[in-house]
């Protein structure tokens, strides 16, 4: 193989608690956001430095991609709903800059917005600003993983200055849940800063843009207009450093408060700090190799087969990971709508694995298999290591590990710089419709697969408004991608954050967003 390398295990009970709030929430009839409760409020905290493992490439939210833009985003934009989570799985949606909605039929929704609310350049928040958001990201011209959020999407009218109405191409039931994924910008920034928009992010959120030095610093401060409660840090330093060691050395010297992505094997020695706390949390992401499907060898299922065969995803959970999480059995996590329980866990046996492998016809080609540093939990690691399984079953691997902003645009859709390369996937809305479009469906699927007939059932769930009808259907779809392997996963991501003892106000999300719109001192 060419390389060119620039506590026990999880409960999965609170994935399933999550999922019930998230699905009774998402019905037709809308609530206003929740109020917090002052008696909770923390200390004042003048500063907060946060350690996170890869940069967020941009911070244009129509564009972003990646765990730690969507984080850093979540200060500085708002969308119309959101998904509120209280660390112990417990989720579901509420009003944000929409106070309240209701269905006037099947397929329209209308949205009533919050007054009194400016984007960070002072622009009125409207519906027009709404409408400019969601229909920038519909638009064919702007390429943006984020379409599908709107997939479902026929067309979006500002009926007045607070007055959204948004209709669908049928009845959908994940409307609610792909709108959390779509943060409002100000058109006036847009129109004012073009492809500058990301270096000017503006947004209405209680956080707004200092300075981004790519690689390595996103600073935000506190907006002084902010419509709401503004509980948190006045400023917060977000930290790139892609090394685990760098973030680990960065806590315990106490020049950041939280470090995320904290790889198992430091547990220990963190844990025996007494001004460190270890927070771990189920997570919604599941850890996968995704085969480019250009590539004549990944075209062959005999030859996915094979190489899904040769991975011993036990070996990796247990001697990489901790045994902090469990091996993946499909591609939606338990807790999402339809979860197949009835598969089985990815088998290992290299034995057939070659045999598929050589059966395929395969020649000894390379196959470039590329990894990320710093983005997930032992990613470089874990991905060395399936490449040697690899390479144990016949296969002639050239291995790749690259920093997240250099790695993310080289397996974007349009590329080819790896023929199988591994990539974690989070169905944030727990129904997987939208999810599955992005890795599955003819359109939208970022690695070239396609099944008529696979994307036609998944198409066909979301009109469907019964959840045990639903969930059959993405119980079924599981089944065919279980056989098929469009994509190979791995297992379930854990998440893993260190945090500086005397900070209050802050706990792990189910979707992975580091959020600090509450932290502060336990000093009064």
């Amino acid at each position: 193989m060419h390389s060119t390398t620039k506590r026990g295990r999880r409960h999965l009970a609170t994935f399933l608690a999550g999922a019930v709030a998230l699905a009774l929430a998402a019905c037709s009839s809308g609530s206003p956001a929740s109020e917090r409760d002052e008696s909770s409020v923390p200390g004042a905290l003048e500063a907060l430095s946060v350690a996170i493992g890869a940069d967020p490439v941009n911070l244009d939210p129509r564009l972003t991609w990646v765990g730690q833009g969507y984080s850093i985003n979540a200060h500085i934009y708002e969308p119309l709903v959101e998904r509120t989570d209280d660390g112990e799985g417990n989720v579901e949606i509420t009003g944000l800059l929409a106070e309240t909605w209701e269905n006037r039929d099947d397929t329209t929704w209308v949205f009533h917005l919050r007054e009194g609310v400016t984007f960070h350049n002072g622009e009125p928040f409207t519906a027009e600003a709404a409408k400019f958001t969601i229909e920038s990201i519909m638009d064919p011209d702007l390429a943006t993983p984020l379409k599908v959020w709107t997939s479902t999407i026929e067309s979006v009218e500002a009926e007045d200055d607070l007055t959204l109405v948004i209709r669908t191409v049928a009845p959908a039931r994940g409307l609610l849940n792909s709108l959390v994924q779509v943060p409002i910008v100000s058109p006036q920034a847009v129109e004012e800063f073009g492809e500058e928009f990301t270096l000017n992010p503006t947004g209405t959120g209680p956080y707004q843009f200092v300075s981004y030095t790519p690689n390595n610093q996103v600073v935000i401060e506190q907006y002084p207009e902010y419509w709401g409660d503004q509980t948190g840090p006045e400023t917060i330093d977000w930290r790139v450093m892609p090394e685990s060691s760098a973030r680990i050395a960065a806590i315990q010297a106490g020049e950041v408060q939280i470090a995320e992505n904290i790889p198992p094997d430091q547990l220990p020695t963190l844990e025996s700090n007494s001004d460190i706390e270890v927070a771990t949390a189920s997570t919604m992401r599941v850890i996968m190799m995704v085969p480019l499907l250009t590539n004549e060898w990944m075209q062959n299922p005999d030859f996915r087969r094979g190489l899904s065969l040769a991975i011993d995803r036990e070996s990796i959970v247990e001697d990489l990971l901790g045994g902090t999480t469990e091996p993946a059995n499909s591609v939606s996590p338990p807790g999402t709508v339809g979860h197949n329980d009835d598969l089985q866990p990815y088998p290992y046996d290299l034995d057939e694995a070659a045999a598929l492998i050589e059966a395929s016809g395969y020649d000894g080609s390379v196959i470039r298999v590329g990894a990320p540093q710093g983005r997930y939990q032992m990613d470089a690691q874990a991905g060395e290591a399936v490449a040697g399984m690899l390479e144990q079953a016949g296969v002639n691997v050239e291995f790749t590990a690259l920093p997240w902003s250099e790695y993310s645009g080289q397996t974007a859709k349009g590329t080819d710089a790896f023929d199988f390369y591994f990539l974690g996937t989070t169905d944030f809305t727990l129904y997987p419709t939208s999810f599955y479009n992005g890795l599955f469906g003819c359109e939208l699927g970022r690695n070239y697969y396609c099944d008529e007939d696979l994307s036609a059932k998944i198409d066909a769930t979301a009109a469907m408004l019964d959840d045990d009808e639903a969930a059959a259907a993405y119980a079924e779809i599981q089944e065919i991608v279980y056989e098929d392997l469009p994509v190979v996963p791995l297992y379930w991501e854990p998440a893993i954050t260190a945090v500086s003892q005397g900070l209050t106000g802050f706990h792990l999300r189910m979707d992975e967003y580091i959020v600090t719109t509450e932290v502060g001192s336990a000093e009064q």
